[in-house]
């Protein structure tokens, strides 16, 4: 039998929400070194859902001297209403 957790976290209007492959994840640097996903994005701070997926792109293009081996699939979502 499989055991699935759940956790719930409010998504309030105007809260944005990122989600991504493994392959943004498992992006290495030179020095063979994983993207750190949640400790870049603390030094990007965008709230448009399109601006902070061309920031996340770049950045991560940054991170792996624009060898990007694995594919990346990214969805920003923003909450509008309750």
């Amino acid at each position: 039998m499989t055991v699935i957790a759940c956790n719930r976290s409010p998504f309030q209007p105007g809260d944005l929400l990122l989600l991504f492959t493994d392959g943004t994840s498992e992006a290495r640097n030179r020095q063979g070194h994983f993207y750190p996903v949640a400790e870049r994005l603390r030094g990007i701070g965008e709230s448009d859902p399109g601006a902070l997926l061309d920031r996340v792109l770049d950045d991560l293009r940054s991170w792996t001297g624009g060898r990007i081996r694995d594919d990346v699939a990214l969805m920003a979502l923003r909450c509008m209403r309750w």
